[in-house]
C-alpha cells in the first residue's frame, strides 16, 4: 500500500521495484486505498520505492521475493520529488565545448541526429570514441585527418576520467506530481538494463514475442525473451570494421533482418531457427527502416543517400530509387520511416524537408506531399493500420498524422503533451489503436481513431531517448520500445492493462 505522511492512502502513485543483479526495473501505478500490485516479477532481492503528489518514499523498501512468493510492502511518500531541471540552452552546451581543435568538428558533425547534450554528457576510452565516430551519421564522409581529430577532442574533453559537466537530473523528476487517473493509470512497464555502452538503435518483435536488438556499437545482435527475462548476444558475421547497425525488422518467415551500414556495408538476414546469417553485401549506405512487400523484396530508407533502396534476396540485387526532390535541392532529403498501404504503395518520411513521399514499386514512381506545418518539422517513422491507412509522427510539430490510403488526405492529431515530440508509430491492428512514443516526453501514447481520444504512459527512466517501439504481435497490449544514441542502454516494454 502507498501512504502519505499523514498515513492517508494515496491512488495514482508510481510504484517502481527494481533488481539490480537482474537488470530489471518495474513501474506500476497504485490504485484505490492506495494498492499496488507487481505480478511476474522473477525471483531476487528488489529495492521498492513509491512517487507521488508531489512526493516520494526517500528510503526504498527492501524486500526479498522468492519463487511463487507473494510480498507486501507497505511505501510512505515522506520525502519531496525532485523538480525536473531548466533545459540547457543551445548557447549553454556550446559554451562547455572547451577550445581546441575538434570543437567546430563536434558542433558540425556530432549533432545530426541529436544534440550537443549527448557527447557533452558521455564519458568514454579513445577507443570508445573512435568507434562512435566510425558508427555516426555521415562517418563516410570525414577525412583520416578529421576523424582523428574528432577522436582526440572527445577522448581528452570527454574521456572516462573526466568529471561530468552536467548534472545528473534525479530519475524521478519527470514522474507526474499530480495523481495518475483513469485509463491512464491501467498499465505497467518492464525495464532490462542492456550491457552499457551497446547502444541500442532499434529493436522489433516476432510472432513469438521474442524482441530483437541492434545494438548500434555492440557488435552483436541482441534477443531478449520475455517469460525468461533474459538477454542473448548473437556475434555478427566477421567483418574489417565494427558494425553498425540501426534498422532492424522481422519478416513473414520469422527472419531477422538488419542493416549494417557503416564500414561493412552490408545487410544482414538472420534465421533463428537454423542460427545463421546470410550477408547480402553493397546496399550503399545505412536504413533507418526496413519493410517488405508480399512479392519477397525487402526495402530501406537511405538517410543520407537520399534514396529508398530495394533488395531482391533470391539475386542479391539492390534497386535505387532516388526522391526527385532531393535531387533538385542538390542535397539528401533524409528519407526516414516508411510504410507500405493498402494499395502496396511504399510511404517514407523526407526527415530533412517538410514532405511525404510514396513510391510505387511497380513503375518506380515517387510523387512528394508538403505538409502544412511549421519549417523544420521533422516527420519521422510510420506504420500501417487494418485499414491501410499510414500513420507517422511529426517530432518538432507535435503531430500525429492519419494519411488515408485511398484519398491521400492527411488528417492531423494534436497529443495532449506539449512540445512532446512524436517519433515511433506503432498500430495494434487486431484493435486498430495507434501507438506513438513520446520521445521528448518520456512516454509512450496510444490514440483510438473511433473516439479521436489519447491515453499517454509515462515510463520509468529519464531521458530514455525512445527512437522505436512495436506492438507486440503476440500479445497486442504489450508494446516495445528501445532508446537512442550513446546515453540509453534499455529495452522494456508498456503493458496496457486496460
Amino acid at each position: 500500500m502507498v501512504k502519505d505522511a499523514a498515513g492517508e492512502a494515496v491512488a495514482g502513485a508510481f510504484v517502481k521495484a527494481k533488481n539490480g543483479e537482474r537488470r530489471l526495473t518495474f513501474l506500476a501505478i497504485s490504485q484505490d486505498q492506495g494498492r499496488y500490485r507487481l505480478t511476474d516479477l522473477p525471483p531476487g532481492k528488489y529495492k521498492v520505492q513509491g512517487i507521488g503528489g508531489g512526493f516520494q518514499s526517500d528510503s526504498p523498501a527492501a524486500v526479498e521475493l522468492a519463487e511463487g512468493q507473494e510480498v507486501s510492502a507497505n511505501l510512505t511518500l515522506d520525502g519531496r520529488q525532485p523538480d525536473m531541471p531548466k533545459p540547457l540552452a543551445p548557447s549553454d552546451l556550446e559554451g562547455m565545448l572547451p577550445e581546441g581543435p575538434g570543437k567546430m568538428l563536434v558542433k558540425s558533425r556530432c549533432t545530426t541526429c541529436h544534440g550537443l547534450e549527448q557527447p557533452i554528457r558521455h564519458r568514454g576510452s579513445w577507443d570508445h570514441w573512435e568507434h562512435v565516430v566510425t558508427a555516426m551519421l555521415g562517418a563516410r564522409t570525414l577525412s583520416a585527418q578529421d576523424r582523428d581529430t574528432l577522436v582526440s577532442y572527445l577522448t581528452n574533453n570527454f574521456g572516462e576520467d573526466k568529471p561530468s559537466l552536467i548534472p545528473e537530473p534525479l530519475q524521478a523528476s519527470h514522474l507526474s506530481k499530480t495523481g495518475v487517473k483513469g485509463v491512464a493509470a491501467k498499465y505497467r512497464v518492464m525495464e532490462y538494463a542492456l550491457p552499457a555502452g551497446v547502444a541500442p538503435h532499434d529493436q522489433t518483435a516476432d510472432s513469438e514475442g521474442i524482441a530483437w536488438v541492434s545494438e548500434r556499437l555492440g557488435n552483436h545482435l541482441g534477443r531478449f525473451d520475455p517469460q525468461t527475462l533474459t538477454y542473448t548476444r548473437i556475434p555478427l558475421p566477421e567483418s574489417e570494421a565494427g558494425a553498425m547497425m540501426t534498422a532492424i525488422e522481422v519478416d513473414a518467415q520469422g527472419h531477422v533482418w538488419v542493416i549494417d551500414g557503416g564500414p561493412n556495408n552490408r545487410l544482414l538476414r538472420y534465421d533463428p531457427k537454423t542460427q545463421k546469417f546470410t550477408v547480402y553485401p553493397g546496399p550503399g549506405g545505412s536504413f533507418n527502416t526496413i519493410r517488405f512487400l508480399p512479392d519477397g523484396s525487402v526495402w530501406g530508407s537511405n538517410l543520407t543517400g537520399n534514396k529508398v533502396v530495394k533488395l531482391d534476396p533470391a539475386t542479391g540485387k539492390f534497386t535505387n530509387y532516388v526522391v526527385p526532390s532531393g535531387v533538385q535541392a542538390k542535397k539528401s532529403m533524409r528519407p526516414y520511416g516508411m510504410a507500405v498501404d493498402g494499395n502496396g504503395k511504399l510511404w517514407f518520411a523526407e526527415e530533412g524537408s517538410n514532405k511525404v513521399g510514396k513510391l510505387d514499386p511497380k513503375t518506380g514512381e515517387i510523387g512528394e506531399f508538403v505538409l502544412p506545418v511549421a519549417e523544420d518539422a521533422r516527420p519521422k517513422r510510420m506504420s500501417t493500420d487494418s485499414q491501410g491507412n499510414v500513420w507517422m509522427g511529426i517530432w518538432l510539430a507535435n503531430k500525429l498524422v492519419k494519411i488515408d490510403h485511398r484519398t491521400d488526405k492527411f488528417t492531423y492529431f494534436t497529443p495532449p503533451t506539449n512540445n512532446s515530440g512524436p517519433y515511433s508509430v506503432s498500430v495494434d491492428t487486431r484493435r486498430n489503436l495507434v501507438w506513438f512514443s513520446e520521445q521528448m516526453a518520456d512516454k509512450l501514447a496510444r490514440f483510438d481513431p473511433r473516439t479521436n481520444t489519447f491515453v499517454e504512459y509515462t515510463l520509468p527512466t529519464l531521458n530514455s531517448n525512445v527512437r522505436r517501439i512495436q506492438v507486440d504481435p503476440s500479445r497486442p497490449n504489450r508494446v516495445w520500445f528501445s532508446g537512442g544514441g550513446i546515453s540509453y542502454d534499455k529495452l522494456g516494454y508498456v503493458e496496457a492493462l486496460d
